[in-house]
């Protein structure tokens, strides 16, 4: 186990322990917010540019950019505190451990993945190993498992420009 074994556990166990923190809910939930909320501001923004431009006669060239925000924010604030009401049910039936224990577990999962696109994101823009030596991410215990953990997860990224070189 090397530094760089070290850099990586300490941000999995600070996903675990913030998951264990809030609960699986309400990290589901606010993972699904970020999500559909970029989701919904990719696809209805130019609805609602539309509904700024005739109703408040709105024609800033910053209104695609408003549109998108404002959409954004609308979805992500409504999936999140659909959470939370969902949280609150859960906590009427007495689930909360199940909940917290499943956080814990999901937050890991998500610091793992967010890890895994900086690791191949970051390889790919460091080709010459100049930041991280190439022998200390061969002696490392993580560094290959995290990596990979993206590619297992969604195949389609080896096949991506940005991420060939990464994975051969």
């Amino acid at each position: 186990m090397n530094y760089l074994d070290i850099l990586l556990f300490i941000p999995i166990v600070y996903g675990a322990w913030r998951g264990f923190k809030k609960g699986f809910i309400i990290e589901l939930f606010t993972l699904l917010a970020l999500l559909v909320g970029i989701y919904a501001g990719i696809h209805f923004s130019d609805f609602m540019s539309e509904i700024l431009r005739e109703n408040l006669s709105m024609t800033s060239k910053y209104l695609p950019a408003i549109s998108f925000t404002i959409t954004f924010l609308a979805v992500g604030a409504m999936v999140f505190f659909g959470g939370k009401m969902l949280e609150k049910v859960i906590k009427l039936a007495a689930l909360g451990p199940f909940n917290r224990i499943a956080g814990l577990i999901f937050g890991a999962t998500k610091m793992l993945f967010i890890l895994s696109a900086v690791l191949v994101i970051f390889e790919s823009i460091d080709e010459k190993n100049d930041f991280i030596p190439q022998d200390l991410k061969d002696t490392s215990l993580l560094y290959g498992p995290v990596k990979h953990t993206s590619l297992s997860a969604i195949p389609a990224l080896k096949y991506s420009s940005l991420f060939v070189k990464t994975f051969q």
